[in-house]
Formats: structure tokens, sequence, C-alpha cells
């Protein structure tokens, strides 16, 4: 990822996370995104979620800029078939619902911002992926 894609992230992030609740509205939009998703959350503290994935997004915007597998090996396992068995097909709704909430809460987004957005989260999106069956 270009330097310029990452510090356009970097500042877009910073915005969204000075918005209220930006990641409660990420929750309501991925909750919305597919029926499958809600029973994933059942009995979720959600304050700790949204803890969790602040932490889980700077690894994903890290990860987009230098790419380590040691950064996201443990989310991956996480999230793989003998984790919480979160399928492949549902990260194309955690980036698409991201995008709107960063849509919502950062006041300069725009298409650039967008496909920064996109590009910076496509690698560790696809190591997440990948790691399904490991």
């Amino acid at each position: 990822m270009l330097q310029s894609t990452h510090a356009t992230v970097q500042q877009s992030y910073s915005r969204c996370l000075r918005s209220d609740d930006f990641f409660g509205r990420f929750y309501e939009i991925l909750h919305s995104s597919h029926p499958d998703v809600p029973p994933m959350f059942a009995g979720t503290e959600m304050s700790r979620q949204h803890r969790l994935l602040q932490h889980g997004i700077g690894l994903l915007l890290s990860y987009g800029n230098r790419p380590d597998d040691v950064l996201l090996e443990r989310i991956a396992a996480r999230h793989s078939a003998s984790g919480l068995n979160i399928l492949p097909d549902m990260y194309p709704l955690f980036v698409s619902s991201l995008i709107e909430a960063v849509s919502g809460a950062d006041p300069q987004f725009d298409e650039t911002i967008e496909e920064a957005w996109r590009e910076a989260v496509a690698p560790g999106i696809n190591f997440m992926m990948s790691k399904y069956d490991a």
C-alpha cells in the first residue's frame, strides 16, 4: 500500500474515533447486513466487542501497510472454522459495513477515502479468509 493511502486511512480513522459511537454504528450496520450475523453476537458484551474491534481495525491497517502474518495470526485463528467459524463469505459484509460506518462518521469521506479504506483492509481481510480452514 502506498504511504499516502495509509496516511489517508489513518487520518480518516482518527476522525471516525472522534465521532459518537462509531463502533456501535458499525455493529448496527453489520447486524442488518445478513440474518446470520446477529446470532453470532448473542451473549456478547458489546462494550468489550467495541474495544476488540478497535484493536482489530488497527491490526488490519497495520497489516495493510506492512504485511506481517504475526499481526493477524491470533485473530485469524479465533475467526477460523475451528474457532468462531466465521465463513469467508461473511468478510465482504464486514468490509461493506465498515465502509458505511466510516462514511457516516468521517465528515471528509469521499470516493478517494473509500478506495483508500478498501485498499488498506484488503490484504488483512484476504489473509483472514485464507486461514479459515487452517
